[in-house]
């Protein structure tokens, strides 16, 4: 996601479509807001506006939305905090508006208020044309790589060549995915075969991004019904002892359950070979049904686990379970996500 380029265009529809001038004073980032920005009132007084920059919303991103833009306000002295993003569907539009969270998007959709002084509020504007952004990163392979640099991080130790390994991705691939992020100033090279990731968080949302929109349907093996509802446990048992339980990983709302013990998971995903799927399905009883609460996905690398972790089956490593509940339009389970960082990836603001 170019940065820069969503809050020109949320800026310019501001201007031109609402007649709302708001300056830019500082880009920040890496821990601080993406940017400040100057609004100057009818009565004169100019108050500074903190700005988070997002490529894409959902209601599960929710949570930390509040908390950054709550944390960042603090951090920069800001008297006002706002989303920036290329689109803002009205429902969440709404929502935003409920929770006093200014918004404006490269349509027009905008809400500012301050009590007494001013008041914008427009929703409702569709983009005549909207696409992701066409970056290595932003694709299956991509995505597959930069869960390998988090997993790792914040120092990564790893030649092109471990990586591509892990990643199941080609060298030629690795590549352009690294060159970009070092361009975006994500990640920074230290000497042959050892990184730093210098924008952690910037570098999870993208995996977020990239797992929800490009890796995750490529993964996406079935949606199945069990016979133990919501009973996980008993469900996992029916494998236990078994030879393939050593390759099944659990990952979705019951990973997150079981890691945070925040949520009482209605769902649970389960990332295994493709070749193992009827088995699989066998032991634990699963039959096809859309309305399932059993999803079962490829796993993607040799180790997508917690690191040493006793569990068995294995849970995801949180970096994907973090990407799993934001791929979702669940609140609650955005309130898990923002739990599972700060216990298992504290080293991300």
């Amino acid at each position: 996601m170019d940065k820069k380029k969503v809050l020109d265009d949320c800026l310019r529809a501001a201007r031109e479509r609402l007649g709302l001038e708001l300056s830019p004073v500082a880009a920040e980032g890496r821990g601080g807001p993406d940017a400040v920005l100057r609004l100057t009132l009818p009565s004169g007084e100019p108050i500074d506006v903190c700005v988070e920059i997002k490529a894409q919303l959902r209601p599960s991103m929710m949570p930390e939305l509040r908390a950054r833009l709550a944390a960042c306000g603090k951090r920069a002295g800001c008297k006002a905090v706002l989303v920036a993003a290329p689109y803002i569907p009205e429902p969440l539009a709404k929502k935003l508006r409920a929770q006093g969270i200014w918004f404006a998007d490269a349509s027009g959709n905008a809400y500012l208020e301050v009590p007494g002084a001013l008041l914008f509020y427009a929703v409702g504007k569709r983009p005549a044309r909207w696409q992701l952004e066409n970056a290595p990163w932003l694709s299956a392979p991509g995505a597959r790589l930069l869960f390998q640099l988090l997993v790792r991080g914040p120092e990564v130790q790893a030649t092109y060549r471990e990586l591509a390994r892990d990643a199941r991705v080609s060298l030629g691939t690795t590549s352009k995915v690294l060159s970009n992020l070092t361009s975006r100033q994500v990640i920074e090279r230290r000497t042959r075969g050892c990184y730093r990731i210098t924008d952690p968080r910037r570098l999870l949302e993208m995996w977020s991004q990239a797992y929800a929109v490009k890796l995750r349907p490529k993964l996406f093996l079935g949606r199945f019904r069990s016979p133990y509802g919501t009973d996980f446990a008993g469900m996992l048992r029916q494998i236990a002892g078994d030879p393939l339980a050593k390759d099944l990983v659990v990952g979705g709302e019951y990973a997150a359950d079981l890691l945070t013990g925040y949520l009482r998971a209605g769902s649970a995903n389960l990332y295994l070979r493709p070749d193992s799927v009827r088995e699989v399905r066998e032991l634990l009883k699963l039959a096809p049904s859309a309305g399932g609460n059993v999803e079962l996905y490829e796993a993607f690398a040799d180790r997508i686990t917690m690191p040493r972790g006793r569990k068995r089956p294995p849970l995801a490593h949180p970096v994907l379970v973090f990407a799993e509940l934001l791929a979702t339009d669940d609140p609650r389970r955005g309130e898990a996500a923002l739990r599972l960082k700060e216990k298992y990836l504290p080293w991300i603001p």
